[in-house]
This record gives structure tokens, C-alpha cells and sequence, in this order.
């Protein structure tokens, strides 16, 4: 299974170079999980996963560390179809259906979130049972919107209000 996700990194208090040695490390440790970059755009990268629980794992303790660090992190994950025309119309080979729901995901996760979309948590319950509970209702998002109720990861509580970032 493909899964993309688009995360963004974003200074807090204590400045910019926290964000950029977040995204650093994040995209460094993207390889050992057969992952890659797509695209990398400032403190924003379009990332293909191909394993679920080392997405999520990552994803997670990327979540973590970024509150720990004065940062914030604000990501996506939607199921990544590939393109079967001759020219992929759209960025790496994926269908402009696919990107396009995982814009649409990546909008409804607010700071210090990870959001996901119903049918992406059914892969997580078959592949990744561990995150199943991690993940809430979010807000509703736009009724014209394919992802009208998202699911999203916070930090995990560990005596300290996780929205601060």
C-alpha cells in the first residue's frame, strides 16, 4: 500500500532552527523505513510511505519530539493511488484524486495534529492496531469536502498541555 503524507514544520517560541532540525531529522530517518521524498518545499515535504505502522510510528514520535523542541508539527496521511495513464498528470505518478484528498486531509489537521481520514483508519486498525486508539473525531470539515469528519492524532499527555508548542 502507498500512503502519502504532507507534514509541515512550524517554529514556536523558540525560533525557526528547532522546525528546521525537526524536518531534517525526519526526512533523514525516511530511508531506513523505505520511505522517500517527493517533494521538499521549505519546512514542507510530500513524503511516500509503503508500511503504515513505520509511518505512524514515525509520525508519532516526530509528534512528540517536536513538542518536546519548542516546535510544531501539522501532517496528513491519505492512501496514495498510482496514476495508470502513460504521463502521470499529477506530482510522482499519483492520481490527482489522491493528492487531492491528501490536501484535503493535511487542511483539516490543526498545530500538534495528525490527521488521517475513516477509511484510512480501517488500514490502521488491519496494520497498526497500537495507533487505533490515538486517533479522534476531529472538527467537521467542509461540507463540499470528500473528508467531512477527520480523525486526528495529538501528542500524547505526559504532564503537559499538548496544544503548546
Amino acid at each position: 500500500m502507498n500512503l502519502l503524507c504532507l507534514i509541515r514544520f512550524v517554529p514556536g517560541h523558540t525560533g525557526p532552527r528547532s522546525a528546521i532540525l525537526g524536518c531534517d531529522r525526519f526526512e533523514a530517518r525516511l530511508p531506513a523505513l523505505g520511505a522517500a521524498t517527493i517533494h521538499r518545499e521549505g519546512l514542507q515535504l510530500l513524503v511516500r510511505f509503503q508500511d503504515i505502522a513505520g509511518a505512524l510510528n514515525l509520525i508519532s514520535n516526530t509528534l512528540e519530539h517536536a513538542v518536546d523542541e519548542g516546535h510544531a508539527i501539522s501532517a496528513g496521511l491519505a492512501q496514495g493511488i498510482r496514476s495508470s495513464a502513460t504521463v502521470a498528470t499529477s506530482l510522482s505518478g499519483f492520481t490527482e484524486g489522491s493528492i487531492g484528498a491528501l490536501f484535503e486531509i493535511a487542511a483539516a489537521a490543526g498545530r500538534q495534529q495528525v490527521a488521517i481520514s475513516q477509511k484510512l483508519s480501517s488500514f490502521v486498525q488491519l496494520s497498526a492496531p497500537e495507533f487505533e486508539s490515538r486517533f479522534q473525531a476531529g472538527a467537521s470539515g467542509d461540507p463540499q469536502s470528500r473528508i467531512r469528519m477527520p480523525l486526528v492524532m495529538t501528542p500524547l499527555a505526559r504532564g503537559r498541555n499538548s496544544g503548546a508548542a
